[in-house]
């Protein structure tokens, strides 16, 4: 059995749960038995929508230690053999006690310590500017690198073709959208006479407290179209000409897809993501939208110019997102697991 320890909720939205059940998918293809274990239920809908089980510890999600009585039992009780870790609250000796127990993979976005664990994996495109290596042994398996992006096989072998005009705006906001971002963005682009024509596609996340007003807005106007409970974003995004995301695992998944990007931060763990991206030249960066949300709006909009008038720049984007992952992540990763068997 492999447990997969993570949350979600309206604070820290959905992209812990969701990147592990991608890697829980590629496992299950490999005929093995997957089991979650969250704090508590608010993540429960999310994962069973996968059918896949899950275990309430009945504990306090940003007091991992506080769990490790009940997650022992859990271990014991399943049958567990190996355990993935993906959240920002584990502590050194709390990852030290699971390995006593059980063989264990984290997923890293932060560095915060020298983690214990068998695998650790950090597929970020920063990932280069930490020195992993130098102060990880060989005892512990570094998958470092955006060949180890663990996307849904949705993402595999997308071939974009980039239309002469924009037609279709995607815009993405996380799991909660906590800020109402999406509102604010449409409320800002329905001033533009030049938006107008354009449809504007909007995810809508499983902890989205917003929707009666998301409701509201595309009852008013027939172009704006919103999506609940998909389970088909590669389609959707495939459709589309441009995206607007906040930063995190979503921005990966549009870059499998080829999709011209602007992208903004909300949390301080997407603003090495972000801008790295932007460095880089491969999606826009428009700014944090806890700081001065009017120049970060300001930004998406001159983005949205600029990218709707040059479809060769769009192309030129495209390719260089294509270009850093393949989507085959999960599975790379889900090999390297059963190795730990």
């Amino acid at each position: 059995m492999i447990a997969f320890r993570a949350d979600a909720n309206s604070e820290i939205g959905s992209g812990h749960i969701m990147r592990c059940l991608s890697i829980a998918k590629a496992l299950q293809k490999l005929e093995q038995d997957i089991v979650f274990i969250t704090a508590d239920d608010n993540g429960k809908e999310l994962i069973r929508r996968e059918h896949f089980p899950s275990i309430s510890l009945n504990t306090q999600w940003t007091n991992m230690e506080g769990e490790l009585l009940e997650l022992e039992k859990a271990i014991i009780k399943y049958k567990i053999q190996v355990l993935i870790v993906d959240s920002y609250y584990v502590t050194h000796n709390y990852m030290k006690r699971a390995k006593d127990l059980v063989k264990i993979v984290y997923l890293d976005d932060l560095n915060q310590f020298v983690y214990p664990t068998d695998i650790l994996i950090n597929y970020n495109i920063y990932v280069y500017d930490i020195q992993y290596s130098s102060y990880y042994s060989e005892n512990t398996t570094l998958l470092l690198g955006c060949d180890y992006v663990p996307l849904r096989e949705e993402f595999s072998g997308r071939i974009r073709t980039i239309n002469p005009s924009v037609n279709n705006i995607l815009i993405t906001t996380g799991g909660s959208d906590s800020y109402n971002m999406a509102g604010q963005l449409l409320s800002y682009i329905r001033k533009f006479s030049k938006f107008d024509s354009l449809n504007l596609h909007i995810i809508v996340g499983a902890l989205n407290k917003n929707v009666e007003n998301l409701n509201k807005l595309s009852k008013l106007y027939p172009n704006i179209i919103l999506h609940r409970a998909i389970n088909n974003m590669a389609d959707i995004m495939m459709e589309c000409d441009i995206a607007i995301s906040a930063g995190g695992s979503t921005l990966y998944e549009l870059c499998a897809c080829g999709l011209p990007t602007i992208s903004y931060s909300f949390a301080d763990n997407q603003l090495w993501i972000v801008n790295k991206f932007n460095q880089e030249q491969i999606i826009y960066y428009s700014g944090d939208i806890r700081g001065d949300i009017s120049a970060c709006l300001g930004k998406v909009n001159d983005s949205l110019s600029t990218l709707m008038k040059d479809a060769l720049l769009r192309k030129e984007l495209s390719l260089n997102m294509q270009n850093l992952t393949d989507g085959r992540g999960s599975y790379r990763i889900a090999e390297k697991v059963l190795k730990l068997l």
